[in-house]
């Protein structure tokens, strides 16, 4: 119960407080740990506020000193707070990157957002991953598993503004827009997901809102809320139809009579009334998957669904080696990837070669580049870059990655040595 007393309190509706005595992963010295957006979590002593009868509830802080103190002093605490943010999923720093924090959403290929100059825009809410694969291009998984040492949240509202802006320089023909949700990790952790997607789905001219998801998260109530909110495909990162074989690639127990049902839920309420498809979105691992055996179940499966209009069920993805990623095996190479499709198609009687037409996707204008490969630029230090020894930079209005610097902030000279599709990539010059 709330003491009686006169005074001032804040509520919070992205914001939890528990005793800290009850985290076995507490700071030491910390007596009370915040818990923002679900996920991020930060420690602090509530001697640190120096209020009078202090009082701190599960999403409530009350004290005897007046608004402004109470104010003030918390806001001391939430900006240390959150520059100590850690995601509990990976346990890594997490920068939360909102309308007031500087960093443009365009410039890098981690957070926020790509044109491909297309009418398909790829949007990164997040970074993190609840599964650890051991294929992963991006080598997502928990800090312990993986050379990143930063994740990223962005704050909805400024995504879909800054979403806003790009799409009203689209050419909108009788295609549409699509909104393509594919983070460097799992979208459905992120908490206000549903809410981001009814947002993206008022925007002007947007019409279909596709997700990349491993799927293991999904329960029959987060599908209905997620297809009432707008989302109109489900691409399910399912690799084999065998659960041993599931575990050894996502290195994870890997539930996947769970992951079975809900597809199952999706297709019996939503896909066969043409309300929300699915597409079964396996990376084919040379040595791992890649048998008749294991891909003959998977296209069996995916022949009882309903598919997308034009019958695409199953969208086959060549397994490829990125240097920053986990390669356990080396890729096919393109002629070998689609000859073995071909012969697939034949004997199972089902379309494996895909094209940018089956999903709707066309050329669409171009966005701007301030700057282009092997430019120097000046360019501000704004955070820490997903790697050891990498920093984001701004200069006008993108981020730029530097790679191989130990600066935390300032101004810093610049040479780029990636600009496609305005995703920048940089190196110090040394003076």
């Amino acid at each position: 119960m709330m003491d009686n007393h006169k005074g001032s309190s804040i509520e919070f509706e992205q914001l939890e407080f528990y005793d800290a005595k009850d985290d076995t992963h507490k700071d030491l010295g910390k007596d009370i740990k915040a818990v923002f957006l679900k996920h991020y979590v930060f420690y602090f002593n509530k001697d640190d506020l120096k209020l009078k009868k202090l009082v701190v509830e599960q999403n409530r802080i009350s004290c005897d000193d007046s608004e402004k103190s109470l104010n003030n002093a918390f806001s001391k605490v939430l900006n240390k707070g959150f520059r100590e943010l850690t995601n509990a999923i990976t346990s890594r720093r997490t920068v939360y990157i909102h309308q007031n924090s500087l960093i443009p959403l365009i410039g890098t290929n981690v957070f926020g957002i790509v044109d491909r100059n297309t009418n398909c825009i790829e949007i990164k809410p997040l970074t993190g991953c609840n599964l650890n694969c051991i294929y992963c291009s991006v080598d997502e998984g928990n800090m312990q598993e993986t050379r990143k040492v930063t994740d990223y949240i962005v704050e909805k509202d400024y995504l879909v503004s800054e979403l806003r802006k790009l799409l009203s320089k689209k050419n909108i023909t009788d295609k549409g827009l699509e909104i393509h949700i594919g983070p460097q990790g799992e979208p459905l952790l992120y908490p206000e997901l549903a809410g981001l997607i009814k947002d993206m789905a008022g925007i002007p001219g947007v019409k279909r809102i596709s997700m990349d998801t491993n799927g293991l998260l999904l329960s029959n109530e987060k599908v209905d809320s997620l297809v009432n909110a707008g989302l109109t495909r489900f691409n399910i990162s399912l690799n084999s139809m065998n659960k041993k074989l599931c575990d050894k690639l996502s290195n994870r127990n890997y539930n996947l009579e769970h992951l079975k049902k809900v597809i199952s839920y999706i297709e019996e309420k939503y896909a066969k009334n043409v309300l929300c498809e699915i597409i079964i979105a396996p990376v084919l691992i040379p040595g791992f998957n890649d048998s008749e055996e294991e891909l003959g179940a998977l296209i069996k499966f995916a022949q009882e669904l309903s598919g997308l209009k034009n019958g695409i069920k199953l969208g086959i993805q060549n397994f490829l080696n990125y240097p920053g990623g986990r390669n356990p095996s080396r890729q096919k190479g393109w002629d070998e990837f689609y000859e073995l499709l071909k012969d697939l198609e034949k004997k199972y009687g089902t379309r494996l070669i895909l094209d940018a037409d089956d999903f709707n996707i066309e050329k669409n204008n171009v966005l701007r580049k301030p700057f282009e490969k092997d430019d120097v630029v000046m360019a501000e230090i704004r955070c820490p870059g997903p790697a050891i020894n990498e920093r984001i930079a701004v200069s006008k209005e993108r981020c730029i990655t530097i790679h191989d610097c130990d600066k935390d902030s300032g101004l810093v000279r610049v040479k780029l040595i990636r600009d496609k599709h305005n995703v920048f990539d940089g190196i110090l010059v040394k003076k």
